[in-house]
């Protein structure tokens, strides 16, 4: 599913709902510009399941990489994991226990947690080892010992995303017409009129910068 849909699109290009003959095209467009802007906010931003690996950092928290947390469906942790690439990674015997072992952080209701901080109970997440008293370096231990299934996104997109997703999709559309960034244009059966704003003329990356402003969220 796209950030904006292509009725939305459409308006605000100035285009009829009626005329259709460039619907194929801002459908390509929207697909294209949705993922372009999920990359540069570092998020998917709608909800949906995550199944990752972490090593441990040996701190109290560990810094999920969707952002908000709707939920933790489980955590494993297992020095023998290595990604899931270990004998027998992630059993039973491994699994952590919500509340007991391990606590998501929220602000100030459990809807969501926007920072996605997972704090381990009572220690820390055992961090990536190397074998102590030896005097070369060997293989470190411990990778990928912390497996996370969680549910991460919004379940209705923010009007903030929607908003930069619409107006990157009226750029893309405005400038892939000829190469060349407009604010408007004729032709026999309709007319558009895009509101483009300050974007005209405006690079890719300054676009981004433009309609993204301190939107960008942080990951790991």
């Amino acid at each position: 599913m796209a950030l904006t849909d292509l009725d939305t699109v459409k308006r605000r290009l100035g285009i009829a709902t009626t005329v259709t003959t460039q619907d194929d095209v801002l459908a390509d467009i929207i697909e294209e510009t949705d993922s372009i802007l999920k990359t540069h906010l570092g998020q998917n931003i709608e909800t949906a399941t995550y199944t990752e690996f972490y090593c441990g950092n040996g701190s109290q928290s560990l810094l999920l990489r969707q952002i908000p947390v709707q939920s933790i469906t489980s955590i494993h942790v297992d020095a023998d994991g290595y990604f899931n690439y270990g004998n027998s990674a992630y059993a039973a015997a491994d699994l952590l226990v919500s509340g007991t072992d391990y606590a998501l952080s929220y602000v100030s209701s459990k809807e969501y947690s926007p920072s996605g901080i997972v704090y381990r109970i009572g220690t820390v997440w055992p961090k990536a080892r190397f074998d102590a008293g030896l005097l070369t370096e060997q293989p470190v231990k411990s990778l990928g010992n912390i497996k996370v299934v969680y549910v991460a996104g919004y379940p209705t997109v923010p009007a903030r995303y929607r908003s930069m997703a619409t107006k990157l999709a009226c750029w893309k559309f405005a400038t892939d017409l000829d190469g060349v960034t407009k604010t408007s244009e004729s032709h026999s059966d309709t007319s558009y009129s895009y509101s483009l704003g300050d974007l005209k003329g405006l690079s890719i990356d300054a676009v981004l910068e433009n309609i993204c402003g301190g939107a960008r969220e942080f990951v790991v």
